[in-house]
């Protein structure tokens, strides 16, 4: 970069948005995890069965919060940028903008 060229530096603020809308639509297909299945022994013929299934469930649940919590975090981090791109942007444009009755 030349020292006397101005910084060209650019920020979708809109597709920074759109992307939080996005993360949000995923959290809610996530829900909460619906409804479970039985796990009884009973059901699954057995207690083998029904043992691989609990924990099979169990290690689903975890894995599924465990991206709702990311998905959540990114979704903050988006929100942030995108209030913090637009603030510093408006404030550019108050600085930068002539001003009033002044002829340039």
């Amino acid at each position: 970069m030349s020292s006397s060229g101005a910084v060209r530096f650019f920020v979708d603020i809109d597709a920074l948005e759109d992307i939080g809308r996005e993360i949000r639509s995923l959290l809610d297909a996530l829900g909460d995890g619906g409804s479970r299945p039985s796990t009884d022994d009973g059901v699954y013929g057995g207690h083998d069965v029904a043992h691989a299934v609990r924990c099979f469930l169990g290690a689903a649940t975890r894995g599924r919060d465990d991206v709702v919590e990311q998905l959540q975090a990114c979704a903050q981090l988006v929100d942030l940028a995108a209030r913090e791109y637009a603030a510093t942007e408006s404030a550019l444009s108050c600085q930068l903008a002539p001003a009033s009755g002044v002829a340039p």
